[in-house]
């Protein structure tokens, strides 16, 4: 996955290309979930994201046991 910031003179955007499994992960969501379109998939995604309130996300596993995912180390900024 590449990124690149471009400002403009309204504001900031991001560009963001997905390719190779990142793109294959994003259209497998959008099947599993049965998303309309990729934009769905990555506008969820950030709710998700921005409703949690500790950094934390829990799944409940169909055997009844919660999974706590974070993101790895190497992804979250040294303060």
């Amino acid at each position: 996955m590449a990124t690149k910031i471009i400002k403009h003179e309204d504001g900031v955007l991001l560009q963001v290309e997905f390719n190779n499994g990142d793109l294959k992960a994003l259209n497998d969501i959008k099947d599993k979930w049965h998303f309309k379109d990729l934009e769905g998939v990555l506008r969820f995604g950030l709710a998700v994201l921005t409703i949690s309130e500790d950094g934390k996300l829990f799944h409940e596993k169909k055997d009844g046991k919660t999974e706590r995912f974070e993101p790895m180390d190497d992804l979250i900024e040294k303060v």
